[in-house]
């Protein structure tokens, strides 16, 4: 249940999909007595929405998440385990064309293969499931761990 419902509250809070709603609330009041009031809406929802597409907005955000924490120094001493978020696999697009297809995120895929090169008594630990709403017969886990048998790891799936 709490799953569908973050789904839902996602698609509705996403800040594209709130400006989007804006800019059709807007034209839509453009067709009623509110016409100044609806155009001023339109305007500033598509202002927004090119802002976001084409401006710098997205990086801006992204940037003191992504430079958070340091790169780990070359003499980190051996860790017990590697966690390795979810989100770098299309698991649809996969299973259609029958090979992994990468998302923007595919160096979560490729930095444990160095990682457990360097550090084979590590334990890998990847946390990606499915995101659809139905269930899909074709995971991310089970894509992500053909992938890195392909590339010589050692993967157990549990």
């Amino acid at each position: 249940m709490f799953f569908v419902a973050s789904k839902i509250f996602e698609f509705f809070a996403a800040p594209s999909h709130i400006w989007l709603f804006a800019t059709a609330f807007g034209v839509a009041l453009c067709f009623s007595r509110y016409l100044r009031f609806g155009r001023w809406i339109a305007v500033l929802g598509v202002a927004a929405l090119l802002a976001m597409s084409f401006g710098p907005v997205g990086h801006f955000l992204a940037m003191p998440l992504e430079t958070r924490f340091p790169a780990p120094p070359d003499d980190l001493p051996a860790p017990d385990g590697i966690i390795v978020l979810g989100g770098s696999v299309n698991e649809i697009l996969s299973g259609i064309r029958g090979q992994i297809v990468f998302e923007e995120a595919a160096e979560r895929l490729t930095a444990p293969i160095e990682l457990m090169r360097r550090f084979p008594n590590a334990r890998l630990v990847f946390t990606g499931g499915s995101a659809a709403l139905r269930g899909s017969p074709l995971t991310e886990a089970r894509t992500v761990e053909r992938f890195w048998r392909d590339m010589g790891l050692r993967v157990f799936l549990i």
